[in-house]
């Protein structure tokens, strides 16, 4: 299956293997239908995920056994940290967010953010 980067809310996702990196996309939220991507090393396996925009379970279950590194979130926009407590609480990932943002993503999801990058 060759990659093509469609994803729709409760389908499957799109997944794209690269030299060092496989990269899933999976869209949450049939109203918002936002895009989740999940980056996975694949030389340690180490795991990172952009966006816990919603629909935490099926976040949870899709990054799996192999656990989770961090969580990025990419802006404050309540449509992209929708789950951020609840995979953070389930994983036990780092969160970063951008240093604009990061406070207010701590003020609405009460999840401090680890890490600032500018």
């Amino acid at each position: 299956m060759s990659y093509t980067g469609v994803v729709r809310p409760g389908g499957l996702y799109d997944g794209r293997d690269l030299l060092h990196l496989t990269v899933h996309k999976v869209a949450v939220d049939p109203k918002m239908s936002n895009n989740c991507y999940l980056l996975r090393c694949r030389h340690t396996g180490a795991q990172v995920l952009i966006d816990a925009a919603d629909e935490a379970q099926r976040l949870v279950t899709w990054i799996g056994d192999a656990g989770l590194d961090a969580v990025i979130t990419t802006h404050q926009h309540w449509d992209h940290h929708r789950a951020l407590a609840q995979v953070v609480s389930a994983t036990g990932a780092e969160t970063i967010a951008g240093e604009p943002d990061a406070a207010a993503i701590t003020e609405q999801t009460g999840v401090p953010i680890a890490r600032t990058v500018a």
